[in-house]
């Protein structure tokens, strides 16, 4: 009987305790990490100068078919920020030349090297059309550029397609499609008529 008597008190006394500490305020716990240490901030102007010179120094190239598939140009700062510029192709199925003259010369378009318009690391970005310097050929709108922080959302679309013409200036229809043929053309193709028809 005693033993049943010291386990309903033991039983109660903890009841007890474990009330009180519920009742107790208890103290908020947090992390709190201690920042990397870094480089002193580099003025947005030298950065802005250096990233210029970074594009100006890539040799012309490509741009990958299908949209955002890049390539992107990197450069990270000591001070820890990453600027990026990237070619967009909208086509699907070919890829566009691109010359870093005008590259450079969209960036500057932006008017921003006297202040740093990058308000959201991941959200901000610059973008705009891309057109050939010698003839100002835009390859049907299909060559974009975009600059922004390192891997910032940049623009959200998928890859399409360009339908050629006809002789007469339209879209065939699809039953117009000789057998392995594709009504896709090549946004480097000036004349846009089918590839049958050439």
């Amino acid at each position: 009987m005693w033993k049943d008597l010291s386990t309903i008190r033991s039983g109660i006394v903890l009841s007890f305790l474990v009330g009180l500490c519920q009742s107790v305020p208890q103290a908020a716990t947090s992390t709190v990490l201690s920042p990397t240490p870094t480089a002193v901030d580099i003025p947005w102007t030298t950065k802005f100068d250096a990233f210029r010179e970074f594009i100006l120094r890539q040799p012309d190239q490509n741009a990958t078919k299908g949209f955002a598939s890049g390539p992107y140009f990197k450069k990270t700062f000591d001070d820890g920020q990453c600027l990026q510029m990237g070619l967009i192709n909208y086509d699907c199925h070919y890829e566009l030349p691109y010359k870093m003259r005008v590259v450079v010369q969209f960036f500057d378009s932006l008017g921003i090297r006297n202040s740093d318009p990058i308000w959201d690391r991941y959200r901000y970005y610059a973008y705009g059309p891309y057109a050939d310097p010698d003839d100002g050929w835009d390859f049907y709108g299909s060559a974009r550029l975009s600059f922004g922080a390192c891997n910032n959302r940049g623009p959200q679309s998928s890859c399409g397609n360009l339908w050629c013409h006809t002789k007469e200036g339209k879209n065939p229809a699809v039953s117009d499609v000789p057998e392995g043929q594709t009504p896709w053309m090549d946004p480097n193709n000036r004349s846009r008529l089918c590839p049958w028809l050439v």
